[in-house]
């Protein structure tokens, strides 16, 4: 697990005994530049919770899609036009709009929250195209091998204090 924050202080002290561990490995810096420095293909999902103005999401975009393996997903957090809290128009729904539309990748999952900052998840497309039988028990079985995996998920989500809702899975 690679986690990215430009001010890794930033970090609540309560979770760093789940943040430690040789399969955790943190960044600093801003999550577009961290993410160059891997190679292609390396990732089976990134969640992007970053900065929210159309330019920083779009380079956030450009930067996780190269190093996603093809099948992977690419998971955008606050996908709304605005902020209630800060007053502020966001551009991630346009960046991503955009690139996936661009791109024809499909859109999966859509996470909703109760005060509109939502999560968005969209699939890098596979070089092979599986059915979709095989596809959810490949992913059932990655479920089952990687709970901790998972449980991390919501101890990173967590550090927000945002209420996750059940995913809703768009019909194919």
């Amino acid at each position: 697990l690679h986690l990215v924050d430009s001010r890794l202080d930033k970090m609540t002290v309560a979770y760093e005994d789940v943040l430690l561990g040789s399969r955790v490995f943190k960044h600093e810096g801003m999550s577009w530049d961290v993410l160059a420095t891997f190679p292609n293909d390396k990732f089976d999902w990134i969640y992007i919770d970053a900065a929210h103005d159309y330019a920083a999401v779009k380079k956030d975009l450009e930067q996780a899609c190269r190093v996603v393996k093809p099948g992977g997903y690419v998971i955008c957090n606050d996908y709304t036009t605005w902020s209630w809290s800060e007053g502020v128009a966001y551009g991630v729904v346009a960046a991503v709009n955009e690139y996936v539309n661009e791109r024809k990748w499909p859109v999966r999952y859509l996470a909703l929250n109760h005060m509109g900052y939502h999560d968005l998840a969209f699939q890098r497309p596979s070089t092979t195209r599986p059915s979709h039988d095989a596809a959810s028990r490949n992913a059932c079985e990655c479920r089952r091998k990687s709970t901790s995996i998972w449980g991390l998920t919501r101890v990173i989500r967590s550090l927000h204090s945002w209420l996750i809702t059940p995913t809703m899975r768009r019909g194919d």
